[in-house]
C-alpha cells in the first residue's frame, strides 16, 4: 500500500510539472503616476508550487466591455514576471482579466480606485478558479475598504 502512495504522489508531482498542476497567476499594476495618471510596471504573480505552460491573458475594461491588453506570456516559472511601460488609468477601472495555461482556465476581478490621500490607485482583487464561482484568491488593499467600502464585484 505504501509502494502504491508513493507512486500515485510521484504520478502527480510529475503531472503538475508538466501541466502547472493547481498554480494559477494574477494580474497587478504597480509604479504609479499621479500627474500623468498611469502605472509603469505591469506584473503577472505567480502563485503555487509549478511554473504555468503556454500562458496567456487578455484584460478586458467592464465598463465597455472592451479588450483592450492582450499577451501570450509563454512560460511562467518565477514567482513573477512583468513588462515596462506606461498603463493609462482612469479615476477609478473595473478590469476582468481572462487566463489560459497548459492546466485550465480562470479568471481575475480587479478594481482600481484613484486615491488622493494614499497617492496611488488602491486595488481589491479576486481570482475564480477553474469552475468559476470559488474565490482561490482575494486581496484588498488596507486603506480601500476604508476609503470605498466593500469591492462591488459583479458577475
Amino acid at each position: 500500500m505504501q509502494i502504491r502512495n508513493e507512486m500515485l504522489a510521484n504520478q502527480k508531482r510529475l503531472e503538475g510539472l508538466q501541466t502547472g498542476g493547481d498554480s494559477f497567476c494574477y494580474f497587478m499594476l504597480y509604479y504609479f503616476d499621479l500627474e500623468n495618471p498611469s502605472a509603469r510596471d505591469i506584473v503577472v504573480i505567480k502563485q503555487g508550487e509549478f511554473g504555468l505552460h503556454d500562458l496567456q491573458l487578455r484584460v478586458t475594461d467592464m465598463d465597455t466591455s472592451t479588450d483592450i491588453f492582450q499577451k501570450a506570456w509563454g512560460e511562467l516559472n518565477a514567482p513573477a514576471g512583468y513588462l515596462n511601460g506606461r498603463w493609462a488609468l482612469p479615476p477609478k477601472i473595473y478590469y476582468r482579466i481572462f487566463f489560459h495555461a497548459r492546466n485550465g482556465f480562470w479568471n481575475q476581478d480587479l478594481i482600481l480606485k484613484k486615491s488622493e490621500k494614499a497617492q496611488c490607485w488602491l486595488a481589491a482583487t479576486r481570482v475564480l478558479g477553474h469552475n468559476g464561482r470559488d474565490v482561490i484568491f482575494l486581496h484588498i488593499d488596507n486603506e480601500y475598504e476604508s476609503e470605498f467600502g466593500l469591492p462591488e464585484w459583479r458577475d
